[in-house]
């Protein structure tokens, strides 16, 4: 599998998890965007926000909440439903498997002592 593949696979399964961070309020301000920042080197590049109902009373002033924390983190917008929008910076990605290497170890065979 792929890099590629596996940051998907973690994306899929980050979109059924509960989100991380909540929006109010306030809006975006620097404490968010400093949580959201450290949130995305911890969680692999990928988090989940919700913006809610006080702040955003529709989906399009949500989207357009999510899309001004996503610039102010260099991040992209992977899927927005409703007032939910999944954010994820590419390179605070860190795979799980270590990319395969096609060198073998330089092992001498084993030989057989005879009596």
């Amino acid at each position: 599998m792929g890099i590629l593949e596996e940051f998907k696979k973690y994306i899929n399964k980050k979109i059924h998890s509960p989100p991380d961070i909540r929006i109010g309020k306030k809006g975006i301000h620097q404490k968010i965007i400093e949580t959201a920042d450290t949130l995305l080197k911890k969680r692999n590049g990928v988090i989940k926000i919700k913006i809610l109902k006080n702040t955003a009373t529709t989906k399009q002033e949500a989207q357009q909440i999510a899309k001004q924390l996503a610039q102010k983190l260099n991040a992209d917008i992977i899927k927005t439903r409703g007032r939910t929008a999944i954010i994820a910076r590419t390179k605070d990605y860190k795979p799980k498997t270590p990319p395969p290497t096609n060198t073998l170890p330089n092992k001498k065979p084993y030989k057989h002592k005879n009596k």
